[in-house]
């Protein structure tokens, strides 16, 4: 039972003796905060299960027709969290998947529609396993599969298997045959290709599903069955399926094929199989990075049974080439020999990630169990809170109060991969902003991310938070965000509210005492990024932001992205703008409404030039030290040196100072 239940049952157990209660009452029961308490109301407010008064202080109350209902236990969800993409590209599947086993009296009927291997049977026995758990069917209740394309080419035959036959109906017949309709009672049937149905069998099922009645071959009586339909099939139900027929199937889910996943869920997918195959051959494996890009970019037909028969080729190769060693090597080569010619998408391995997976078959995996989930979330909560009302003086020790908390936080993980490639891409974009990043920095991000990504907060804290900390630490909130915004692009599932976490964690390595802001505005895909992060490395901390622009990009587009650096940018005394092309220059007009301080526009930005002013920035030299500055370098030095050689000469031109 979570703190949210717990605080339901006290308010129940409360208004016993009383008509309304205030926030306090529950918080001594209990032993919390008020602020904790009041957390866990305001969300069964929001949930329509307790009302409360406008007054000051604030009680709360149950209406009478729910007081004495009892706190809904959730679902056990652990069959369907098993699946790859439960919480992610999968989250809509999995929800109609359970509608389809929960909707009274006795559920509805699911088509599963996707590609050859993407998983539809595998779908189907988790639909299964969820009714058997939720105790929606009896424990013993069967699941009867039936591939109707084994009977494609004779739907007398398939029809028999379904409805079963009395003896002597048919030539063969020679005693009474029960149907799968009828094993299939209190169950679930799984018609998977359903499509190779003939049409008159499609009449014939139809049938049965709107009456519970059939009847099987050569026999006159109608019987009863209750049975769950679950169809699958590769192709468009429009075409292959009458509409009749259709219109009997109430919900339809679609599994995108290996292809269309998030990379994260494929390298999870290649991680979970090559575990399987270690356990197997007990053997610790290394996946060169070379090979799980092959696996995650590479299009071959199969999906997730072809993904999989391709990894458990490879480790046999592997094995058998070097089977006495205790760690086997899985590089491009193994898999090339695995699975002929994969015909590869060389457009993603574009990407220069570290992708290589390690496997230690004999290693247990270690979980943070979810009783200290709440306890961590309860704490973190209790943190913001005190923030939101915090002094900039105090800001200190409630930082140090954040490292207690994640002091106390186990640091082990299950999912090692993801691990290395969220640290790695947070590592990039730390180095990018200035930042020196340690290994503990790296992995307390990565546990604020698999331990609080899920932490709900409300509208009106969060509003709260976000103003507090664009003025306390601005700079460090601003990365923050700008990390979550790279791993989202890696499809990496992030809530925003993990900037504010993020902003506690890396704060300490960013100066915020800066009064001055930099951008760089430039034409070229990385050319402003790139002089931003000579300039932010050098300066050891976040001096200057970089806005690129590809030769397409118009005016508009970087007035855009000028006004929203400027909108979730420190405000300081004013911005040094740094620019390429006079054309940039003339933007001052379009954005001068959303500056908060001076304008000072550099134009012919260059290395030279951006790390000048960077270093005055980082030195808290005023704006007119930084013109002056700027001016006596902004110049031209152009020296003709005449060539030795009768061959063609070189003209040199630089700013000024030593070539």
């Amino acid at each position: 039972m979570d703190v949210k239940d717990k605080v339901y049952i006290s308010l129940q157990e409360c208004l016993n003796e009383s008509e309304k209660i205030p926030t306090s009452q529950i918080a001594d029961n209990l032993h919390l905060s008020r602020q904790i308490v009041t957390h866990y109301l305001n969300q069964l407010f929001d949930e329509g299960k307790v009302k409360k008064t406008d007054t000051r202080p604030t009680y709360w109350y149950i209406e009478k027709e729910e007081q004495n209902a009892p706190v809904e236990e959730e679902l056990d969800s652990e069959v369907f969290d098993s699946m790859i993409g439960a919480t992610g590209s999968h989250k809509k599947i999995v929800e109609m998947c359970k509608a389809s086993v929960s909707y009274p009296p006795n559920g509805l009927p699911i088509l599963i529609i996707g590609e050859s291997g993407v998983g539809k049977s595998y779908i189907a026995k988790l639909i299964y396993k969820h009714a058997l758990q939720t105790g929606s069917i009896d424990k013993k209740a069967p699941f009867v599969v039936l591939n109707c394309a084994d009977y494609a080419n004779n739907p007398e035959l398939l029809s028999a298997t379904l409805l079963g036959y009395k003896k002597g109906s048919f030539t063969g017949a020679d005693s009474d045959k029960t149907g799968l309709l009828q094993e299939a009672d209190g169950g679930y049937l799984f018609l998977d290709e359903v499509h190779r149905l003939s049409f008159e069998n499609q009449e014939k099922l139809f049938v049965f599903m709107d009456t519970g009645k059939y009847r099987p071959l050569g026999d006159s009586k109608w019987r009863n069955s209750n049975v769950r339909f679950i169809f699958a099939t590769t192709e468009n139900p429009q075409e292959v399926l009458l509409e009749t027929f259709r219109r009997r199937i109430t919900l339809q889910i679609t599994i995108p094929n290996i292809t269309e996943r998030p990379l994260q869920e494929r390298i999870e997918l290649i991680e979970t199989f090559y575990k399987e195959e270690a356990e197997k051959i007990k053997k610790n494996l290394t996946i060169s990075s070379g090979a799980v890009k092959m696996l995650c970019f590479s299009k071959f037909p199969g999906n997730i049974g072809r993904l999989r028969n391709l990894i458990q080729v490879s480790c046999a190769e592997a094995y058998f080439k070097h089977g006495k060693e205790d760690n086997l090597l899985i590089s491009e080569a193994e898999l090339i020999h695995a699975g002929g010619d994969i015909p590869v998408n060389t457009t993603g391995f574009q990407t220069e990630r570290n992708m290589e997976i390690s496997i230690l078959w004999n290693q247990p995996e270690e979980y943070i169990h979810q009783e200290y989930y709440d306890e961590y979330h309860i704490e973190i909560i209790d943190l913001f809170h005190k923030i939101e009302t915090a002094s900039w003086s105090q800001i200190d020790q409630l930082y140090l109060n954040f490292r207690a908390i994640l002091r106390k936080i186990n640091p082990t993980h299950n999912n090692l991969t993801e691990q290395r490639f969220f640290t790695q891409i947070c590592k990039d974009i730390l180095i990018r902003y200035g930042v020196k990043m340690n290994d503990s920095c790296g992995k307390e991000l990565y546990i604020l991310y698999a331990i609080f990504n899920q932490m709900h907060i409300d509208k009106e804290q969060e509003w709260k938070l976000k103003a507090y900390f664009e003025q306390s630490c601005p700079k460090a909130f601003y990365v923050a965000n700008r990390i979550i915004i790279e791993l989202k692009k890696y499809e990496l599932q992030l809530e925003d509210n993990l900037a504010f976490l993020f902003a506690l964690a890396i704060h300490e390595y960013i100066s915020e005492s800066l009064e001055l802001n930099g951008l760089i505005a430039a034409h070229g895909d990385t050319t402003a990024s790139s002089i931003a992060k000579v300039v932010n490395q050098a300066c050891g901390t976040f001096i200057m932001e970089g806005i690129d622009m590809p030769m397409d990009t118009t005016l508009n587009q970087t007035v855009e992205k000028v006004q929203n650096y400027l909108l979730h940018s420190a405000k300081g005394k004013g911005l040094i703008l740094l620019v390429d092309t006079g054309s940039l220059s003339s933007m001052y007009s379009k954005i001068k409404n959303n500056l908060s301080g001076d304008l000072f526009i550099i134009n012919n930005v260059s290395t030279a030039i951006a790390l000048d002013v960077g270093l005055k920035m980082l030195g808290h030299g005023s704006f007119e030290q930084i013109v002056e500055s700027t001016k006596k370098i902004n110049s031209f030095d152009v020296q003709f040196f005449e060539g030795l050689s009768k061959n063609k000469n070189i003209l040199i031109s630089c700013m000024s100072g030593v070539v």
